[in-house]
This record gives structure tokens, C-alpha cells and sequence, in this order.
């Protein structure tokens, strides 16, 4: 859909796609979450911006059947994020954001280098904070307003080997607990989605990192993935859609504030 420039695509977004009755903007949109979450929400009759650092792929919107647009753009550049955020602020139905970008790598903190430390606090944490907060005039401005967040299970206890993950995505929780605050009184409700490991291209990439570092097969340890989840299975993109669409519904305004666990009785 936007195949220039990522300036050309902001200025740009389709009318019917900023005009929407229902519109939702979700970040991370070509991983495996954030793709499932535009599907599935597309399906329900929302409009949708996907937001995402890589280029759009070819066929994308296929199965789409609402106004959809997809915007190349890094999260953590602000003026790319501010850009955004005035064109799909109208007064409509209901707005929800979705922030599900991330990214994951492994290391002892002692080999942890300051760089890897800022990618991942940038992406997972700065970004989430980017996009939240040029979000709100948008939630401000409908019926009803949503703000998610997809965190992690790591962000309720820390994690060996990934302490840069889990400090950003603890950072996100509290970022989720404040803001559910200072909007409560705009109607406006801020979540948090906590999830265990989640079978997507993330997973895989968490195992082969964790075969380098640590040693062992990616079988092997896609198995100790899976067993350390009660329920006996990792968790799936169409659970966090789940919650996702849950939240989204306006007989959630009571539900804010909150880091959801979606771990299968891994975090209690």
C-alpha cells in the first residue's frame, strides 16, 4: 500500500482508513503477533494502520476486507511517531493501539555490551512509550479509547540471560500502570498483555541464540520452552488476539492498569 517514502506514506494515510468508525494502529505488524492481532481485528471490522521497521511484503492485505494501510517506519524515530499521530486523531467509534513491536537476543550481563543493552531498551521500551503516547489524542477523541501493550511474563520475573528483555519489559509495566492513571479520567483504559514464550519467528530466533550462547540442539530447546509451561504448550499468536480483542471491547472500561498474564500457568 505506501511504497514510498516513509514521510510520503505518513502525510498520505488513506482517507477511509483515517476516517474509519473503528480504527486500530498496531506496531511489530509483520511479526507473528502483531500480523495476527491486524487479521483478526480486520475480521471483526476494524480498520487498521500496520505499522512495522521492515518493508512491506508483497500481498500483505489479501486477506484483508476493511481499510487497511501499512507505514515502513522505526518506532523509536519520534518524528515519525508524531507524524502519525494527528492523522488518525477524529472523532469516531472506538481507537485502539496496539503496541507489539520487540525484539529479544541473549547474554550474561557480564558479556552484555551497552549497545545490545540500547537496542532492546529502545525498541521494546522507548518504542512502546513513542507509540502509546502519540496514540492518546486519538483514544481521547472516540467513544472508546484502548491502549495495549504486549509485554512479556519476563516483565513479572526476571529472566537469566535476557536481563536487558526483562528490565524493558518491567520498564513497560510501569509505563502501562502510570499512563492508566493520569487517563482514567478520559475514559481511556492502558493495558498490559504478558505472555509466555510465544510460537513465532521470536521463539526460534530465542533458540538458536540460546544454542550459541549456552549449547544444545534448537529442539532441544524448543522442548524446555514448552515444558516449562503448565498448560503443555507454548503460548499462541490467537491468545494474545484473544486478549487483545477482549480488551478492545467497550465492556472492558473497568479493566485498566493491569499486566495480564497469558502464560499458561507460568506466571501466577
Amino acid at each position: 500500500m505506501c511504497r514510498t517514502g516513509k514521510w510520503d506514506c505518513i502525510l498520505n494515510l488513506p482517507e477511509n482508513v483515517c476516517t474509519a468508525s473503528k480504527l486500530a494502529v498496531i506496531t511489530g505488524a509483520r511479526g507473528g503477533i502483531g500480523l495476527e492481532v491486524a487479521r483478526s481485528l480486520d475480521a471483526d471490522g476494524w480498520s487498521t494502520v500496520l505499522i512495522d521497521v521492515l518493508p512491506e511484503p508483497e500481498n500483505l492485505f489479501e486477506r484483508f476486507t476493511q481499510p487497511a494501510v501499512y507505514v515502513s517506519v522505526d518506532i523509536t524515530d519520534e518524528q515519525a511517531m508524531s507524524e502519525i499521530g494527528p492523522l488518525v486523531a477524529q472523532n469516531r467509534e472506538a481507537f485502539l493501539a496496539v503496541a507489539a513491536a520487540g525484539v529479544i537476543s541473549v547474554a550474561k550481563v557480564e558479556d552484555l555490551e551497552l549497545a545490545e543493552w540500547e537496542r532492546v531498551v529502545a525498541v521494546n521500551l522507548t518504542g512502546t512509550f513513542l507509540t502509546l503516547r502519540s496514540m492518546i489524542p486519538a483514544a481521547r477523541r472516540a467513544n472508546t479509547g484502548r491502549l495495549i501493550a504486549v509485554a512479556s511474563d519476563a516483565a513479572k520475573t526476571g529472566e537469566a540471560l535476557l536481563s536487558h528483555y526483562s528490565a524493558s519489559k518491567f520498564g513497560v509495566l510501569g509505563l502501562v500502570q502510570a499512563l492508566a492513571l493520569e487517563l482514567v479520567e478520559d475514559g481511556i483504559t492502558v493495558n498490559a498483555i504478558c505472555p509466555s514464550i510465544v510460537e513465532t519467528p521470536m521463539m526460534a530466533q530465542l533458540a538458536e541464540q540460546m544454542s550459541a550462547v549456552v549449547g544444545g540442539s534448537l529442539a532441544k530447546w524448543h522442548e524446555s520452552f514448552v515444558a516449562e509451561i503448565p498448560v503443555g504448550r507454548a503460548c499462541q499468536p490467537k491468545d494474545v488476539t484473544f486478549m487483545v480483542r477482549t480488551l478492545a471491547d467497550p465492556a472492558a472500561d473497568f479493566i485498566t492498569g493491569q499486566g495480564i498474564n497469558l502464560a499458561g500457568g507460568h506466571e501466577m
